[in-house]
């Protein structure tokens, strides 16, 4: 009995640590299927905020700056894609000051 308690303890735990939020799955999937934009950026904004170690929470950044780059907000689209996805801000700035280093 002991033995059966400690392996459902395991298993619990282990799910609990290694498994996707299915909510994001599913939220995800929902933004994906919407035809309207707006929805689409709130859901995906959701599921940014959620601050998980996911693979939806950067796929949620990528869709996002493909919305602002499909609507022509070619700025904030690059702003999303670079500090969000690419590298931190802080990565950003050492990178342009490499370049102004290197340049001049």
């Amino acid at each position: 009995m002991k033995l059966l308690n400690n392996l459902f303890l395991f298993i619990a735990i282990s799910s609990g640590v290694f498994a996707q939020g299915k909510d994001l799955a599913l939220e995800y999937e929902r933004a994906t299927k919407l035809t309207n934009a707006n929805e689409a950026l709130q859901i995906y904004q959701r599921i940014i905020n959620t601050n998980e170690d996911s693979d939806y929470v950067w796929l949620s950044k990528l869709k996002k700056a493909e919305m602002f780059y499909a609507k022509g907000s070619y700025i904030t689209s690059s702003n999303i894609f670079l500090t969000n996805i690419f590298c931190s801000t802080s990565c950003l700035l050492n990178f342009f000051l490499f370049l102004q280093a290197f340049f001049y």
